[in-house]
């Protein structure tokens, strides 16, 4: 069973990693590597402080590191497929993982190398597991999974807009889309800054986005 990321990125998309000639460890995923690359992050290179004390990048990190497709795309992966999906299919995804060994990773920016934190992050259960989003890694309970989806669908339906489920600072008329339910604006309240919360509402759509 693989148990890292980008050796199951490889063998899902039938990958044959380019080798290099570097004795040494790699600097995301830990491993030695008698095949590795050299270190050369770019201008652009911001997570420096998600990254091990290595001396190089193997092969398999590698084909991650030099590919757009893994912070232009939202996806997940197991040993055998990897699934690249949008916007409208992230609602979908949050609650239908793949079958396990897997990862999955969200992303609102579509720019930002959020992969690395996930190298060794694989999720051996759908009940219970971690997911990217951005930097961000998001503990997902399934039965919370669901309570936000549903609590956040129906703020929505009522008109809510994602900026006022995200902050909790609602507008004057907002109050009377809610009729003034006080149960209501304390829970949407109590859920501001809560990671899972925030990968629920991006990932909630109105009538017109699905």
């Amino acid at each position: 069973m693989v148990s890292m990321l980008s050796k199951m990125i490889c063998n899902a998309r039938g990958i044959s990693p380019l080798l290099g000639s570097i004795l040494g460890t790699c600097v995301y995923c830990g491993l030695t590597t008698n095949a590795g690359h050299k270190f050369k992050p770019t201008g652009q290179f911001t997570t420096y402080q998600h990254i091990q004390g290595g001396t190089c990048v193997c092969p398999e990190c590698n084909v991650m590191k030099t590919s757009q497709d893994y912070r232009r795309s939202m996806w997940a992966v197991n040993n055998s497929e990897y699934i690249a999906f949008k916007s409208n299919e992230a609602k979908h995804m949050l609650q239908n993982p793949p079958t396990p060994p897997f990862v999955m990773y969200f992303t609102k920016t579509w720019k930002k190398q959020g992969w690395p934190q996930l190298v060794t992050r694989i999720n051996d259960s759908t009940k219970y597991f971690i997911v990217g989003f951005d930097y961000e890694l998001v503990v997902v309970d399934a039965v919370k999974r669901d309570e936000y989806l549903e609590f956040a669908q129906s703020l929505m339906d009522v008109g809510l807009n994602k900026s006022e489920l995200l902050t909790s600072n609602l507008k004057h008329k907002t109050y009377s889309k809610l009729n003034f339910d006080l149960d209501i604006i304390e829970r949407l309240q109590s859920m501001k800054g809560d990671p899972l919360w925030d990968l629920c509402v991006y990932a909630t759509r109105k009538d017109y986005d699905k």
